[in-house]
């Protein structure tokens, strides 16, 4: 389970601060899959980036099975970040693979069985 709670992200700029993501709060179950869609500008790619602390919050928590990942050391925050999967507005397919096939490819390059790997994407 994915957890957002009281997440926030704040941009410094020369004109002062701005706010991309306030007090957001989200449960993702197991298994759930989500899309976010809104309009450019809107933080889509800052709130997905802030799941998995490749852009880090301003404030508030990101839980994954109840593990805070603002407090996992940078090797335990890798080792996490394999078992969660996200694809990116420029996500760079492999065009001769179709959906599945590129969603196992990672898994199969980590050395993830390829039946392990399918099993997983599905």
């Amino acid at each position: 389970m994915i957890e957002l709670k009281h997440l926030s992200k704040v941009f410094p700029t020369a004109d002062g601060d701005f706010e991309a993501l306030s007090d957001i709060n989200l449960t993702i179950g197991d298994g759930d899959i989500f899309g976010i869609v809104g309009m450019s500008g809107a933080g889509k790619s800052t709130l997905v980036r802030c799941i998995n602390l490749l852009e880090r919050p301003t404030q508030g928590e990101v839980l994954i099975d109840g593990e805070n990942l603002m407090e996992l050391s940078p090797a335990r925050l890798r080792q996490t970040r394999r078992s969660i999967s996200m694809i990116f507005q420029q996500f760079n397919l492999l065009m001769q693979r179709n959906c599945l096939k590129n969603v196992c490819f990672p898994m199969e390059l980590a050395g993830v069985k390829k039946a392990d790997a399918e099993k997983r994407a599905r």
